[in-house]
């Protein structure tokens, strides 16, 4: 049995007895030094922070960002200093030039992992407050649960289709039926060029995930140093993920020559199933990780 405690950006075991084994973790890594000794897991982000647990000591001394002068410390800190210690500004500053006339329908594609259900309820809240109403239309992980779903929302005749987490392509040409419709088709996180598919717009593209990937790199070498040994995890079938994970790479190589990181994929329908075991397994095959990151 494996618990942990997420706790000042550090997750820590109590115990650890799960055999080691690879868990059907797809993995790819680049060694470019000795890396540091335990398992810390930080900044995880939405995908896995709710189901990953790691195992191993929980040190939380940072390594000598000067030590052996082969990571770029400054520029790291430079990179992500306008992002952390501060709120954002909102990021809508435009106002609706109307109200919405009363009950106009919003449906909302939502994937099967874990991470769109909790999408789904930010979608509610936003569109009840608007004066809408939002039925969600459970799209799967699959190319034929998809395709079903947009059938669903087709038959619904809603004025806005909102679509997150998945490939468009899984939805074949349905999207684009949906536009075709007269329905708008608003999607998030799409990291690809939409107008194949009928999109009406996407918010959160390609550059944003490229910078998102950059600043989780940029995070580990300004607080981890020259000895950082570092994992990232990510959902091949999300099409932002692989995105972030190119980045992280390409950052960590350009301003840590000394450290050690590697990619590994979980598969989204393990999502709040058996991702975290998956995660804990591969951790244990790598005890030398010392922090864990999520797309």
């Amino acid at each position: 049995m494996v618990s942990g405690k997420l706790a000042a950006g550090r997750l820590r075991c109590t115990n650890q007895d799960l055999p080691a084994t690879e868990g059907g973790v797809q993995r790819k890594q680049r060694r470019l030094g000795a890396g540091s000794r335990g398992v810390a897991a930080a900044g995880l982000t939405l995908v896995l922070a709710l189901s990953v647990a790691a195992c191993g000591s929980s040190s939380t001394s940072s390594s000598d960002s000067s030590a052996g002068g082969q990571a770029n410390t400054a520029a790291a800190q430079a990179a992500i200093a306008p992002y952390t210690g501060h709120t954002s500004a909102f990021p809508v500053t435009e106002p609706l030039s109307k109200k919405l006339p009363a009950g106009t329908k919003f449906a909302y594609l939502q994937c099967g992992a874990q991470a769109c259900a909790v999408a789904g309820k930010t979608f509610a809240d936003a569109v009840k407050a608007i004066g809408g109403e939002l039925t969600v239309v459970n799209a799967g992980s699959t190319a034929s649960t998809a395709q079903a779903a947009v059938s669903s929302v087709l038959a619904l005749k809603p004025a806005v289709t909102l679509a997150t987490g998945l490939e468009p392509s899984l939805y074949g040409g349905g999207l684009k039926t949906l536009s075709d419709a007269g329905i708008k088709v608003v999607s998030i996180s799409v990291a690809q060029d939409i107008t194949p598919f009928g999109i009406t717009f996407n918010y959160l593209g390609q550059p944003t995930f490229e910078l998102a990937g950059r600043l989780l790199a940029d995070w580990v070498i300004a607080n981890k140093g020259p000895k950082a040994n570092v994992v990232l995890y990510g959902v091949p079938e999300i099409s932002f993920s692989p995105i972030m994970q190119k980045a992280f790479e390409q950052e960590m190589q350009k301003n840590c020559q000394t450290c050690t990181e590697r990619t590994a994929s979980v598969g989204i329908a393990t999502l709040g199933t058996t991702a975290s075991r998956t995660v804990v397994t591969d951790l244990q095959s790598h005890p030398d990780t010392s922090t864990a990151n999520a797309t």
